[in-house]
């Protein structure tokens, strides 16, 4: 998670917002969130040192990266504990 950070703040301090020739931001893009999911972006964006909220949410849309993880065993394993433990 630091390394992504450092890696924004140092791609951003180099382009200062400058567009090349070749890029144009012409599409919109908009969504809602909730006040708390508001708070959190802000603070991720205050730990980068980012003040512009579109470079923050464009750079982790394009280079972020999501995890999602399986834990259907993890429950199966937990579930089974659970009989186990009521047996005792």
């Amino acid at each position: 998670m630091q390394k992504e950070l450092k890696r924004f703040t140092e791609d951003a301090s180099v382009r200062r917002g400058r567009l090349s020739d070749m890029e144009k931001r012409d599409v919109v893009m908009s969504f809602r969130v909730t006040p708390s999911e508001a708070k959190r972006i802000k603070d991720r964006m205050k730990d980068a040192g980012v003040r512009k909220p579109g470079a923050f949410l464009r750079k982790m849309a394009v280079d972020g990266y999501i995890i999602r993880l399986d834990l259907e065993e993890l429950r199966e394993a937990t579930r089974l504990m659970r009989i186990t433990s009521n047996n005792v």
